[in-house]
């Protein structure tokens, strides 16, 4: 017998995540309130090196416009030209221990100073600066400003997604931080030790010795077995805007379910009537 095949077309799998940019344009452009009236609210350079979210995009006499969210907080419209496209990264974690320069057209350029040199330190996002793959790198912590750099100068924390065992020396030093200024043992004799972390490129490895944990300069470099260029950055993006679209919607679910238990747990029902009232609303405050 025959079966007709199931078609699936790309639109049914398109998803419409918003994009992301790095705020860069001329400082003459205007923000617009709304496309009808372009009431001007501002112009660009107040948010130029910020990121930005386009929540909506309009066509007016072959120009696009823009509806721009900063900061979590609706700003207006505007048209973008010369912006860097981002890409949403996971949660990934490394060191920029020397930074080269970049030119950006219309930012005004912070250099990377020397609080983030050695640290631990967050990259937020993937971008092409001139053309050259670069990242865009916060300080761990509270502060939204990113700092964009070459890829290059930046150095990956890696797990190893499989055991890697190293051999160490007698008399090797162990440090608590991978800075590895806080010198707290030596390896009293050789031994061979598990892997749990290293940074791409550098001497620099965490081990586990006697279920401790030690950072530790390593003879040899241990080399990543890809890098960010083999990835699909538009895929990885759509794919943790879902990400974190689930996560808000989890936390919204939870805040709700907490309201609703809190009512639950002060009301004090007196009839029949304030019963089916309560139960309509909010659930049965009974019910197991």
């Amino acid at each position: 017998m025959k079966h007709n095949s199931i078609n699936i077309s790309e639109n049914d799998l398109k998803i419409n995540g918003t994009e992301l940019y790095y705020c860069n344009e001329r400082n003459t452009k205007f923000i617009y309130s709304d496309l009808k009236s372009k009431d001007i609210v501002g112009i660009i350079n107040l948010i130029n090196g910020k990121v930005i979210e386009v929540v909506n995009k309009r066509t007016i006499n072959e120009q696009s416009f823009y509806k721009i969210i900063v900061d979590e907080v609706v700003v207006g419209w505007i048209n973008i030209e010369d912006s860097i496209r981002l890409y949403r990264l996971p949660k990934t974690f490394g060191k920029c221990n020397c930074a080269r320069e970049i030119s950006i057209q219309f930012v005004g350029m912070e250099k990377v100073d020397e609080s983030f040199s050695n640290r631990l330190i967050e990259a937020k996002y993937f971008g092409f600066i001139n053309d050259i793959p670069s990242v865009f790198i916060k300080k761990i912590g509270s502060s939204t400003k990113i700092y964009p750099i070459l890829q290059d100068d930046f150095n990956h924390l890696i797990i190893p997604d499989q055991e890697l065992y190293v051999k160490i020396n007698e008399g090797t030093s162990l440090y608590k931080d991978s800075a590895l200024k806080k010198e707290t043992t030596t390896v009293e004799k050789d031994c061979e030790c598990l892997v749990t972390g290293y940074y791409d490129y550098l001497n620099e490895i965490r081990v586990k010795i006697n279920n401790k944990s030690y950072w530790l300069e390593y003879k040899e470099i241990i080399r990543p077995t890809q890098k960010y260029e083999n990835l699909d950055f538009e895929f990885v993006d759509k794919i943790m805007y879902l990400k974190i679209r689930n996560q808000v919607l989890k936390a919204n679910e939870s805040h709700q379910e907490h309201i609703i238990n809190t009512l639950k747990n002060n009301i004090t029902i007196s009839d029949d009537l304030q019963r089916i009232f309560v139960n309509k609303y909010i659930g049965d405050p009974y019910e197991s």
